[in-house]
Order: structure tokens, then C-alpha cells, then sequence
């Protein structure tokens, strides 16, 4: 133990403690949370935070086409007054 908390596992790859990941995925999720769905986070071949990236990275390419679809109805709504319009998303539930 150090005075900062309990010994890292040595047996842990460096990659599960990397700071540097963290701080991207933070940035990752402020954009998203300003509505900037481009931001994609970087294979980090591996690990913890590979699989938080590939989670993460999923997770906004199906919000981007969810948004897609919002706008596609708006507008079909909007030009033509359709309002049986839908959502054509088949991984969405409650849309």
C-alpha cells in the first residue's frame, strides 16, 4: 500500500490504469453531451478501456442514426404534413 492508496497490480496491464484513456473518454462523453456526435474514441488494442472505447463508439453511431431518422421524419413531416411518419431504427426500443 502507498500513501495514495493500495499498490497497483503489477499483473495489470498498464492500459487498465492509463490516465491519458480516461481523459479521453471524458472528452468523448462532454461532446456527446453538447450534442457532438462525431467524436470517436481511439482502438486501444485491448483491456478495460477498449472495450469502454468499442461500448462507447457503438453507442454514438447508433445515436447518430437515431438522430438521422429524427430529422428525416421532421422534415417528411414538415414538407409533405405527414404525421403517420416513424422512426425506422430496429436496435431502438420506445422510439
Amino acid at each position: 500500500m502507498t500513501e495514495h492508496g493500495p499498490t497497483p497490480d503489477p499483473t495489470v496491464p498498464q492500459t487498465e490504469l492509463d490516465e491519458d484513456g480516461l481523459r479521453r473518454l471524458l472528452a468523448g462523453l462532454t461532446a456527446v453531451r453538447e450534442g457532438d456526435l462525431s467524436v470517436r474514441l481511439p482502438d486501444t488494442g485491448g483491456g478495460i478501456l477498449g472495450e469502454i472505447a468499442a461500448v462507447y463508439n457503438d453507442m454514438v453511431g447508433h445515436l447518430s442514426l437515431v438522430t438521422s431518422e429524427v430529422t428525416r421524419v421532421a422534415d417528411e413531416v414538415g414538407a409533405q404534413g405527414l404525421l403517420g411518419g416513424r422512426i425506422r431504427q430496429p436496435r431502438s426500443r420506445g422510439v
